[in-house]
């Protein structure tokens, strides 16, 4: 039997897929800072408090924030008074704090997770370059799925 899969891409042809992107406008507050979207949270992050392109980044989605992220250092985020490591495992768990906001906080992202019961969730992306990306694939896709199952418990 064949695992059914979705690739989580802002260019799908699947309308969840698109959703569940982190490039998504799916506007959530975290630590009481107003976000447009994952993706503006994650390019935000890594610019230093005091830079204007931080809240630039903050007020985007797709391509415009994925965009001013690329004018980033890419050595270090910041988040929380806390200088961290770009692309570790700390990262990671600030971003998932960003999807676990996202997901409560918009239902129609949250029911468009929860619709994915079953399926493998996946991330492939014809562009992306693995090793300036701080999120890889496969971390984005686990904690998605571990969302997912606290939801569908």
């Amino acid at each position: 039997m064949e695992v059914q899969t979705l690739n989580i891409y802002s260019k799908s042809e699947d309308p969840r897929a698109r959703i569940l992107s982190n490039f998504s406008h799916s506007p959530f507050i975290l630590n009481s800072q107003h976000f447009e979207s994952v993706e503006g949270y994650i390019q935000g992050i890594a610019f230093p408090e005091n830079d204007p392109r931080r809240q630039q980044a903050f007020a985007s989605w797709g391509s415009e924030a994925k965009n001013i992220g690329k004018l980033s250092s890419r050595d270090y985020i910041w988040w929380e008074d806390r200088q961290v490591i770009f692309g570790s495992s700390e990262e990671h768990q600030y971003i998932e704090l960003a999807l676990r906001a996202k997901f409560d906080q918009n239902s129609e992202a949250r029911e468009c997770l929860i619709a994915t019961q079953g399926v493998a969730l996946v991330h492939e992306v014809p562009d992306l370059i693995p090793e300036k990306t701080s999120l890889p694939s496969h971390i984005f896709c686990t904690i998605l799925t571990r969302i997912r199952e606290e939801y569908t418990r």
